[in-house]
């Protein structure tokens, strides 16, 4: 990928994180990337949908991806999801506290106008919500699906809480909660097994 592409990219999901949609304008864009606004244009003809859309499809990928290696690398599945929620709160202190998660933002962010940019959000939790349920396999599915969307939910939740007390302790506590109940739901499959 082009480096001053990149900038752009990186750029935004930085603003993202701290203000949402709303503060990944163009201007915004351009100061932190120091990009020119011709090539902002040049890069992405449709303008801000696509640059946001871009860089959360980036965002989404690469924290999935983190979340298979933390889970993957784990001794329990259990212990492995607990892990992204510590992560996220070292991330959260290493950046006092001035953003969370992109997509989370963005989301907290979209008005009337902004279907496209709800329906790729959406899109982007499924996907999660999907990936994160293929490893609580001894559940039957539809129970892993609905704990997966918990996961979810509970870590965003997490998130704007650390951010809003300005402490990782939301995401330490989701964490060992989290932990306790995924723990519990699996060994209550195990034993009817």
């Amino acid at each position: 990928m082009n480096p001053n592409r990149q900038k752009v990219l990186d750029a935004t999901l930085q603003l993202l994180a701290q203000s949402g949609l709303s503060g990944a304008g163009l201007n915004d864009v351009i100061a932190l990337s120091g990009a020119s606004r011709g090539s902002l244009y040049h890069f992405f003809p449709d303008g801000k949908q696509q640059w946001v859309a871009e860089a959360l499809q980036i965002y989404a990928e690469a924290f999935a991806e983190g979340c298979e290696n933390a889970i993957s690398k784990a001794p329990t599945v259990s212990q492995g999801i607990a892990n992204v929620f510590l992560f996220a709160a070292k991330m959260m202190k290493a950046r006092d506290f001035r953003s969370g998660c992109p997509v989370g933002a963005v989301v907290l962010d979209l008005d009337c106008d902004s279907e496209p940019m709800r329906v790729l959000c959406l899109s982007i939790m499924a996907q999660w919500q999907h990936r994160l349920a293929a490893h609580l396999t001894p559940l039957p599915e539809a129970k892993a699906l609905a704990l997966a969307k918990m996961i979810i939910a509970c870590f965003e939740g997490a998130f704007m809480l650390a951010r809003l007390e300005r402490s990782t302790a939301p995401l330490t506590l989701a964490a060992e909660q989290m932990a306790t109940l995924l723990e519990a739901q699996l060994a209550t499959v195990s034993r009817s097994h």
